[in-house]
């Protein structure tokens, strides 16, 4: 995904990415791990497409990168993330360390030749290979006696497939950092919260909802997923009977991206609708689409993503990211 709509994207994504890669189903990746490199190394310790290829670093030149116009990842040959620079090298001094204990996997990212640990992740994961928790702690804001704690839980139906998954903060976590800390979940703020459900396939599509359950009537997101025939996203909508874009506030908001696919071409399409007259019982007399946007997303032969293309209002293309690869 671009950097220019990477909000827009994880915002509208999150619950999508999340059915993709906890319910093991690889062939429903519309969007390659290589290209959506956070969703995939948040969320498992191991990145297959990385380990497939045997790549080494992935470098995200783009004008829409600050400062320095690079965004570099580096792995190891178990295809696990081991690093993230804005500049290209051959030698890591601090690169993040893997410990493994029993079901449960740490990532943790050290400063000062690993005397002072700066953040780690704690992945619990189940026979089945699901994710059942995330933990992230890091001192990100750079407190004495406080950091951030980002906390998730997953769960599954009797299929193997995403029912809910839980969300929880805290900015100002008291203490020191430690992956010993044993995390006080009740000492944590909830801030999300989704059921979801599967709808039958009709005429080859599948379609997937998350209702998100916090919030007031008025604002509660509903999210939805439509595969085709060959389990790739081809559209995806979040609905919520009033939001806000920008500062902004609009009745019946609806964030929609859609895809098409021609063989190792994608155009995704994102744009918004709302409604600008309603009835007395919430019904929509004149719906208005936002500003759409389009993007040409071109992966090399090997799956791995080539070049991100963004359009001006003429029509005229500009590059938004271009990726380059260097493997074992």
């Amino acid at each position: 995904m671009s950097a220019k709509n990477i909000n827009f994207f994880m915002r509208i994504f999150c619950f999508f990415f999340l059915y993709i890669l906890l319910c093991n189903n690889g062939d429903a990746q519309s969007f390659h791990p290589v290209t959506d490199q956070s969703p995939v190394d948040k969320y498992l310790p191991v990145n297959p497409l990385v380990k497939k290829l045997g790549i080494r670093s992935i470098t995200d030149s783009s004008a829409f990168i600050s400062p320095a116009g690079l965004h570099v990842k580096y792995y190891d040959t178990a295809g696990r993330l081991i690093a993230e620079l804005n500049r290209l090298t051959d030698s890591l001094s601090n690169p993040f360390v893997y410990q493994y204990r029993g079901d449960t996997v740490y990532r943790l990212r050290y400063i000062n030749n690993e005397t002072a640990l700066a953040s780690y992740q704690r992945y619990v994961i189940n026979s089945k290979g699901q994710l059942l928790s995330f933990l992230d702690c890091g001192n990100y804001y750079l407190k004495k006696d406080s950091y951030y704690v980002g906390y998730e839980e997953f769960h599954y139906d009797e299929k193997n497939r995403l029912k809910s998954w839980i969300s929880y903060t805290k900015s100002d976590y008291p203490g020191k950092l430690s992956a010993s800390t044993k995390i006080l979940v009740t000492s944590l703020d909830m801030n999300d919260l989704v059921y979801y459900s599967y709808l039958p396939i009709k005429k080859g599509k599948q379609y997937i909802i998350g209702k998100h359950a916090l919030g007031s009537a008025d604002t509660r997101k509903t999210d939805s997923i439509c595969l085709d025939r060959e389990n790739r996203i081809i559209r995806t909508s979040s609905f919520s009977l009033r939001g806000n874009r920008g500062e902004q506030v609009y009745d019946q908001l609806t964030h929609i991206a859609t895809r098409s696919y021609n063989e190792r071409t994608v155009i995704a399409s994102f744009y918004s609708t709302y409604c600008r007259a309603m009835t007395a019982k919430n019904g929509c007399l004149d719906k208005v689409e936002l500003d759409k946007e389009q993007e040409e997303i071109i992966y090399n032969p090997d799956g791995s993503l080539q070049i991100v293309y963004g359009f001006y209002p003429s029509g005229e293309k500009y590059v938004v990211d271009k990726y380059h690869y260097r493997y074992y």
